[in-house]
């Protein structure tokens, strides 16, 4: 398979893609990057992909580790606020718990797509 037949095939399961990033993300936009940050993978990495094997599995798991690491990489940011801010610690520790809440979900929605 040439570059071209390749690339081609990639944008045949983008809705595909699209469809179970959503499912990971929650949201268009998100789902959008992720997809598009999937094909772009799969384009600098076709040589990696075994010919006569599942592409579209391929593609997911590719997906899937995307959207793991970049999970964990947000989890991991800390917000720096300054004192220039001059937000209350009640502002803060809610921000802190809608932060988490919104992690936990993602979560939710990753081992619910994962057990499937």
């Amino acid at each position: 398979m040439d570059h071209t037949e390749f690339t081609s095939t990639l944008n045949e399961y983008s809705e595909f893609l699209l469809s179970h990033a959503y499912k990971f993300t929650n949201d268009e936009g998100d789902a959008k990057d992720l997809v598009q940050e999937t094909l772009i993978k799969g384009m600098r990495f076709a040589e990696k992909f075994d010919k006569g094997t599942n592409l579209k599995g391929w593609l997911y798991v590719i997906m899937k580790n995307t959207f793991i690491n970049e999970f964990r990489k947000n989890s991991r940011k800390k917000e720096l606020i300054t004192t220039d801010d001059k937000i209350s610690s009640a502002q803060l520790m809610k921000m802190q718990q809608q932060i988490t809440q919104q992690q936990h979900l993602q979560w939710k929605i990753y081992l619910k797509q994962w057990l499937r």
